[in-house]
């Protein structure tokens, strides 16, 4: 006996080696005190008994709130005690009996602390406005685990939104078919048009709308306005990827590609290959913008006399080109003329500048 007697002060200094105690140990109140006011984790060794001793379940939420998982049920239905492990952790509320997940005082106080607190509400509180706006407020993923009358209400969506576009989602399906809710969110946010109804996304203005203020959520329009030829101009003004996103027909004709390209030089890069092999059609792209010749297609970027004609203009060009080009000897020294005739000063005297006596 004295061998365990030993023992056991080992390990009441260490709350893991209780796991492997004698048994007479693991029921030993004064022994198992001093292992979970090291480790509350301890617990879970503990006997049936001891673990419905409020002592020292008390001592072992104290140093880990996450403890209570191991309490008796009758102790995880103490307030006192599930208040303080919950001051430790607040993921011991999933551990408290269901009358005190319904405790508004101890929910409340829970979720001033932390927003994820609300995730162990009862239902009943999941649907306390003032409870969930509290938690909004925090973070807006909140509005996960709030009730659905409540993420059907604007003003709390909107809270929620106000952290993340995001929270959007979590809304119920009568928000995200409120068309003044959406437009007025899809004018701070044009990506919110990403969670609403599909009514809404081939609602011709509200989508314009949206693209005016991000070209990228065309995404979400409907298939027939992302072939509205004038709405998806606009979304090309906005941002050059919203071509991407056009029907393909669209992306397939010319003149429709010439007009967006004269808008927003960047969007050669999601016109169709043919376009992007037009001469014409990258040469005006290139006058826009000369970086857009990196867009055009590698036919283009091979062709001897196209690239000449732009590394003329632009010796950085010669960067795009096919491999073969880029090595190429003439070439090299186009690009290098064209980059000294473009750094070289010009002169300002009456001569150069065709004046004269």
């Amino acid at each position: 006996m004295p061998y365990v007697l030993d023992k056991a002060n080992t390990l009441c200094d260490d709350g893991h080696l209780l796991k492997i105690a004698p048994d007479g140990c693991r029921g030993d109140r004064d022994f198992v005190l001093g292992a979970v006011e090291h480790d509350g984790l301890a617990l879970e060794f503990a006997s049936a008994e001891i673990r419905a001793d409020r002592s020292v379940v008390l001592a072992a939420v104290k140093q880990n709130g996450l403890a209570l998982k191991w309490a008796s049920e009758e102790i995880c239905a103490d307030l006192g005690i599930v208040s303080e492990a919950v001051r430790g952790d607040i993921g011991a509320l999933r551990y408290a009996c269901a009358a005190l997940r319904g405790d508004r005082g101890l929910l409340l106080g829970a979720v001033r602390r932390d927003w994820q607190a609300l995730e162990f509400a009862s239902q009943e509180l999941a649907d306390d406005r003032e409870l969930v706006l509290e938690a909004v407020k925090q973070n807006w993923q909140a509005l996960a685990y709030a009730s659905q009358s409540i993420r059907g209400d604007h003003e709390v969506v909107h809270k929620a939104m106000y952290h993340s576009l995001l929270a959007l989602d979590y809304a119920s399906e009568e928000v995200k078919g409120d068309r003044n809710f959406i437009l007025e969110a899809v004018r701070e946010d044009g990506n919110a048009l990403e969670f609403a109804a599909a009514t809404l996304c081939a609602d011709r203005e509200l989508v314009l709308a949206a693209v005016q203020v991000d070209g990228i959520a065309l995404k979400y329009a409907s298939e027939a306005l992302r072939g509205d030829r004038d709405l998806v101009l606009e979304a090309v003004k906005e941002a050059r990827g919203a071509l991407r996103f056009a029907t393909q027909q669209l992306r397939e004709d010319r003149d429709f590609v010439l007009r967006c390209v004269r808008e927003n030089a960047g969007s050669l890069e999601h016109a169709s290959e043919t376009c992007r092999s037009d001469a014409e059609l990258v040469l005006e792209a290139f006058r826009q913008d000369r970086t857009a010749f990196a867009f055009a297609s590698s036919r283009l970027r091979a062709d001897r006399d196209f690239v000449a004609n732009v590394v003329g203009q632009w010796g950085e060009a010669l960067e795009h080109a096919s491999e073969e080009l880029r090595v190429d000897r003439a070439m090299m020294a186009a690009a290098a003329r064209q980059r000294t005739n473009s750094t070289r000063p010009r002169s300002t005297s009456p001569v150069a500048a065709g004046g004269g006596a």
